[in-house]
């Protein structure tokens, strides 16, 4: 996934307070800086054994995150 500067710069901002759930897929090896941060509704996050980095607050200030899946292929 890309990085950005804040998460004010990534695609899905206008949407980010809609978004109560995250699958990132098989093939994906990184989660960028910013890429899943300030989300206020995301409860369930499913993460690939593929991802290989996390980077700088690559998922930060979630608050209702409660539910983080790690699942193999």
């Amino acid at each position: 996934m890309f990085e950005y500067e804040t998460e004010k710069n990534y695609p899905w901002n206008s949407f980010k307070n809609q978004i109560k759930e995250i699958i990132i897929e098989e093939g994906i090896t990184s989660i960028g800086k910013y890429a899943i941060s300030n989300m206020t509704n995301l409860n369930k996050l499913i993460i690939s054994n593929t991802i290989q980095t996390i980077d700088s607050h690559g998922i930060s200030n979630c608050p209702v995150l409660e539910n983080v899946y790690h699942y193999s292929v």
